[in-house]
This record gives C-alpha cells, sequence and structure tokens, in this order.
C-alpha cells in the first residue's frame, strides 16, 4: 500500500515538474534597453496631490494616506491600503509605516508632472524625457514598460499598452527602508 502511494506522489511530482520547465522555456523573453544617462528625479516628482492634499511617496506615514482617502481597507494582514473610490494602491514600510509605492490605475490621479492613466506614451516623454529604461517582450514592442530613474528604489514606472499608459507606480523607499 506505501509503495503504490509513493509510486503515485512521484509520478505527480515529475509531471509538475516536467510542466513547469515546459512553461518556462516557452515564455516570451523580455528584453530591457537602459538609457546613457538616466533621469534623476527629484523630492517634488514623488508628490501626489487630491482633493487639495498632498502625499509625499518616501515620507508620508500611514495615517496621512487614511486622512486623504478614509475610506477604504487594509489588504488581509499585508501593509497595502486600497482605497475604495479609486483603482489604486499604496504601499507602506513594513516597520516604519511609510508610504513607499503607489500603483495607479484611476484617471483621478496624476504624477506631479501631470500624467495620468490614459494618457498618450508621447505625453510622458514630454513631460519627463528620453532618458528612461525600455522594457518589453522580445516578440512585442508595442506593449512595454518606461522606468524613469537612476535607481530601482526611487522611480517612476509608466505601463504602457497600445500606446496608453495603463498604469503608473511611484516608488521611493525612505532611508533604512523597511
Amino acid at each position: 500500500m506505501f509503495r503504490k502511494e509513493f509510486t503515485f506522489v512521484t509520478i505527480i511530482v515529475v509531471l509538475v515538474f516536467i510542466f513547469g520547465i515546459y512553461i518556462s522555456q516557452n515564455q516570451a523573453k523580455l528584453e530591457t534597453e537602459y538609457p546613457q544617462h538616466a533621469i534623476e528625479l527629484e523630492n517634488t516628482d514623488f508628490m501626489l496631490s487630491y482633493n487639495n492634499n498632498t502625499l509625499q511617496i518616501g515620507s508620508s506615514a500611514s495615517t496621512d494616506v487614511f486622512n486623504v482617502f478614509p475610506q477604504g481597507e487594509m489588504l488581509g494582514l499585508s501593509t497595502i491600503y486600497s482605497p475604495t473610490n479609486l483603482n489604486c494602491l499604496f504601499t507602506f514600510t513594513e516597520h516604519s509605516d511609510i508610504l513607499h509605492k503607489v500603483h495607479i490605475s484611476d484617471d483621478q490621479l496624476k504624477t506631479a508632472r501631470e500624467v495620468t492613466v490614459g494618457d498618450s506614451f508621447e505625453s510622458v516623454v514630454d513631460k519627463y524625457g528620453k532618458s528612461y529604461s525600455w522594457v518589453h517582450k522580445v516578440d512585442n514592442s508595442e506593449d512595454f514598460d518606461s522606468v524613469y530613474g537612476s535607481d530601482h528604489n526611487c522611480c517612476i514606472v509608466f505601463q504602457v499598452r497600445n500606446g496608453l499608459v495603463t498604469k503608473i507606480i511611484l516608488q521611493k523607499d525612505p532611508p533604512g527602508r523597511l
């Protein structure tokens, strides 16, 4: 009886392993192109304004976010807050409870340079310049992410699909982040 169960479990593990290898080999490869000189973002680039309130990514506390967006909820036992009236996520550092990342998928929020979801990528380039990293699948250069900033802990990511911004990620880790 034990031998039969062991054989069955072994076959399942081998099949899952083979399936995992197959999937990993058939995924489109990503290509990243880096600018010669990355743009240095200013502290003001990480300011987010809404209804005459301003949040500073990298230094605002969670209570500041809750005051600006009082209706929302923490997602599970995580450090992520989701307001009910906007399609965005606010992520806080685990120990110091500082806002360090915002995922924006809603056209009601704008970057400090007035870029919003739904804008054309040309608008992003007009306002941020051409010094961005470009990440795309080898077989699809129409859908890509452009990353502004010289440090992955302090950057702005624009997700672009069919020439339009579909998501904006503002990330600025505070000193001593976690």
